[in-house]
């Protein structure tokens, strides 16, 4: 949709931080929604079972904001995730009929699925 919020890389590859045994994975969010300002980032297997991630799930990104958006994964998530998504959040005071929450996935790439 023209209204969606963009989240990219597509296909993004995890790397190790500088953490030990903890990986990260970067992504960018850009807000083209003027009525949402938070989002949030989940992990997913291929089963699409969540998996925990190493901050707090909920970004606020303003309208035709981009924001760096690293995802931190344990060794354990990190061998298994193969989606890495971003959801619109609408916030209590926000709720009406014709708003509606996107949500967009990038597939890992190269992670042994």
């Amino acid at each position: 949709s023209a209204y969606a919020h963009q989240f990219t890389p597509t296909y993004p590859e995890i790397r190790g931080s500088y953490v030990a045994n903890v990986y990260k994975v970067e992504m960018k969010l850009f807000n083209k929604r003027k009525e949402i300002s938070y989002y949030e980032i989940e992990a997913f297997d291929k089963d699409w079972e969540s998996l925990p991630i190493g901050f707090n799930s909920i970004i606020q990104v303003d309208y035709l904001e981009t924001k760096e958006v690293p995802v931190y994964l344990a060794k354990d998530a990190a061998k298994r995730v193969l989606y890495i998504c971003s959801r619109s959040k609408i916030l209590k005071g926000q709720v009406s009929k014709t708003l509606l929450s996107s949500k967009i996935c990038s597939k890992i790439k190269n992670n042994g699925q």
